[in-house]
């Protein structure tokens, strides 16, 4: 089983270690590849699979479409093993239909009922859209987005002494274009307002994460500077829990972003760091307003 990135961007085990275990044991092994969050471009996909791995993809967490789209990628050889097999597994039955898997695995599927799952198919096909745009975008191009938005969050988060940037070795990839290898996720630590030398906990980091989608304007004055600010809202990744009692939030980049700042044209590095810098100066505004802490009855 291998985790190809998690929540806060981290993955293991290493390439190399599944490619070494694959020659050693070959098809003694079968190799999982939990690709859920999407952050890996189409080649290394492809790699997956020549390895001859199952891949479980989704359209939502970095291609944006909707949640519970989700498939799983056979390669040719797992195709046949399924077919030589006579059956899928009859607990699958409380799970899927027989529409959902290919045309190439009609016999291993029939045992699976009839019905076919609307919901799913209405929500992959949106998923297809939103990864459909932003597979036309260049490869280099988009490449280069992540790579601004690692650096961009880094450095602006340096600049901020009430920021903790959650050091996740990425996993080392040969593939230069591979984007598990670019910290498309930066999960942040963020200081207590209220307790010097302590870090926000969970509860407080999930008010900070709906303020931060909230409009803010009724808390402030007339005239006063940061309306804009106020009124904008920022979508983060949801909290999570990083030990010692403390939470976090997670700057992450999706392909929305990647093809919105993309759409700037050669002035997309400006509204890249524009975005970043939004993004900080709303967390600031929510935290000089009290939100982080629980409401008064």
């Amino acid at each position: 089983h291998v985790l190809d990135s998690s929540k806060t961007g981290l993955g293991a085990p290493s390439a190399g270690l599944v490619r070494a275990l694959k020659r050693r044991y070959g098809d003694r092994l079968d190799v999982v590849i939990d690709a859920c969050q999407m952050r890996s471009s189409l080649a290394s996909l492809t790699a997956w699979l020549e390895l001859g791995a199952l891949v479980q993809i989704t359209g939502s967490k970095f291609m944006a479409g909707p949640p519970f789209s989700g498939a799983l990628l056979l390669a040719a050889g797992a195709v046949e093993r399924l077919n030589a097999s006579g059956g899928l597994p009859s607990g699958l039955q409380a799970y899927c239909g027989r529409a959902e898997w290919d045309d190439q695995l009609t016999g291993p599927a029939a045992s699976l009922p009839a019905f076919r799952n609307l919901g799913l198919l209405g929500r992959w096909r949106a998923a297809m859209a939103s990864w459909q745009r932003h597979a036309d975008q260049p490869q280099d191009r988009s490449t280069a987005v992540l790579r601004a938005f690692a650096e961009g969050v880094t450095v602006a988060i340096a600049q901020r002494a009430w920021l903790g940037l959650v050091d996740c070795p990425l996993p080392a990839r040969s593939d230069p274009e591979c984007w598990s290898a670019i910290a498309s996720i930066l999960t942040v630590r963020i200081a207590n307002p209220d307790l010097a030398g302590r870090w926000l906990d969970m509860a407080a980091c999930k008010r900070v994460h709906q303020a931060l989608q909230r409009d803010l304007t009724r808390h402030l004055a007339g005239g006063v500077e940061g309306h804009r600010v106020a009124l904008r809202p920022v979508a983060v990744g949801q909290p999570v829990a990083i030990g010692d009692g403390c939470g976090a939030l997670r700057l992450c980049a999706s392909a929305v972003l990647v093809d919105q700042v993309l759409s700037s044209g050669d002035g997309w590095p400006a509204r890249l760091s524009g975005d970043i810098a939004m993004a900080l100066n709303k967390l600031e505004l929510v935290l000089a307003l009290g939100l982080h802490r629980p409401p008064r009855d």
